[in-house]
C-alpha cells in the first residue's frame, strides 16, 4: 500500500510511479485459514526459497494465534531476498500451531519498513486484532475517516491500510464491542463498504475467533473461497505459497480458505464484489450473499446449549422427582 505522502499528493495516472505501484498490487496476494482446532500446517514461501541472484525483494506477512487465541504472534519481513531464519519458522517450528492464519505477500516489493509491513496487529478489548488488505484508500484519510482525539488507535506507519484499521478499531470502541461478534454482521459490513468507497479493498479482518473476508466491490485483483472437510489433499500449491498438510493431525481438520490465488489441492469459488463472509473454526458463520452458498459450500455451525433439569418441589419441599414418559398408543 502506497505511503502517505504518495498517496496525499499521489502521481497521476498513467505515470511511472503509478504504474510500479499497480504492477506491486497486483502481485500482492492475501490468504488466510481458519481450522475448526488448533493445526500446525507447514508453509514455504516459494517466491524465496526458489529465489535467484536478479530476483527483487519479496515483501511478506504473517500471523497466527497461539492457543487460548487472544495474542497474535506476528511475524513479517519487508523486502526478504531468499530464505531466512524467520521464513523457517513457517515450514519447521513445532509450535507455529493456531485455528487461525492471516498471510500477505507482497512481489515486487518496494523498500518499506516494518511498520508499513502487513498484517497489522492491535490490542483491544483483551485480545489481539490483525488486519491485511490489498487494495489504494485515496484522498485525505484525516477527514474521510477520522480517528478519535485521544489517540487510543493512531497508526505507527504511513500506509492508508494501517489508517483504516485504526478507524475500524474505533468504531468497535464506539459500540461498546470487545470482540468481532459483539457488532451485527451487517453493520460491520456497512463500516467495510464505506472504506471500499474510497478506492480498492479487499481485506482480511480477524479477532483470532473470528475470520472477516471482504471483497472489492469492483472485484479488484480477485479473491476465492475454498473449505476442506476430511479427508483432504495434504498439500495445496500456488505459485508463491506451499501449504503442506501431511501431519495425520492436520489431515483430519476441516479448513476454510480465502485467497487472492486459488491453490491447486481444492476447489474454489469467486467472492461477488461487495460479499463480506465470518469464518468461525472452519464454518461459515454469516455471508451477505447467501445465494452463492451452494456453490461455495457454505455451513452454519451447531451450537448445542445445555438444557437445565428443572425439579418442582413438592410441599414439603423436597426435589419432586420426574417418572417415567408414559407410552402413548
Amino acid at each position: 500500500m502506497p505511503e502517505e505522502n504518495d498517496r496525499r499528493s499521489g502521481p497521476p495516472p498513467h505515470t511511472p510511479a503509478a504504474a510500479a505501484r499497480q504492477r506491486e498490487h497486483e502481485a500482492t496476494r492475501l490468504m488466510a485459514m481458519s481450522f475448526d482446532s488448533a493445526a500446525s500446517p507447514s508453509i514455504t514461501l516459494r517466491a524465496l526459497a526458489e529465489v535467484k541472484e536478479h530476483d527483487a525483494p519479496y515483501g511478506w506477512g504473517f500471523a497466527w494465534y497461539p492457543e487460548p487465541a487472544r495474542a497474535a504472534m506476528v511475524v513479517k519481513d519487508p523486502s526478504s531476498i531468499g530464505e531466512n531464519a524467520m521464513t523457517k519458522v513457517l515450514r519447521e517450528w513445532e509450535r507455529f500451531a493456531s485455528t487461525v492464519f492471516v498471510c500477505h505477500l507482497r512481489g515486487a516489493a518496494r523498500t518499506l519498513e516494518e511498520q508499513d509491513t502487513h498484517p497489522f496487529a492491535r490490542s483491544f478489548g483483551g485480545r489481539d486484532w490483525c488486519l491485511a488488505h490489498n487494495g489504494d484508500l485515496f484522498g485525505d484519510l484525516h477527514l474521510a475517516l477520522p480517528l478519535d482525539d485521544d489517540g487510543a488507535f493512531e497508526p505507527l506507519g504511513h500506509t492508508d491500510s494501517e489508517h483504516a484499521f485504526c478507524w475500524l478499531l474505533g468504531r468497535f470502541r464506539a459500540a461498546r464491542a470487545r470482540r468481532l461478534s459483539d457488532v451485527p454482521w451487517p453493520t460491520l459490513h456497512g463500516w467495510l463498504r464505506e472504506l471500499d468507497a474510497l478506492g480498492t479493498a479487499n481485506f482480511i479482518l480477524t479477532d483470532g475467533t473470528d475470520l472477516v473476508a471482504y471483497h472489492d466491490d469492483e472485484r479488484y485483483n480477485g479473491l476465492y473461497l475454498a473449505r476442506l472437510l476430511p479427508p483432504h489433499e495434504p498439500r495445496l500449491e500456488a505459485d508463491d505459497l506451499v501449504v503442506d498438510l501431511h501431519d495425520a493431525g492436520d489431515m483430519s481438520r476441516t479448513v476454510a480458505l480465502v485467497s487472492t490465488q486459488p491453490f491447486q489441492g481444492a476447489s474454489w469459488a469467486p467472492m461477488a464484489g461487495g460479499q463480506m463472509v465470518v469464518i468461525r473454526r472452519g464454518a461459515y458463520v454469516f455471508d451477505n450473499h447467501p445465494r452463492r452458498r451452494g456453490s461455495s459450500g457454505f455451513v452454519a455451525p451447531m451450537y448445542r446449549r445445555r438444557r437445565r433439569r428443572c425439579c418442582r418441589r413438592g410441599s414439603s419441599g423436597e426435589p419432586r422427582r420426574r417418572g417415567p414418559r408414559p407410552r402413548l398408543g
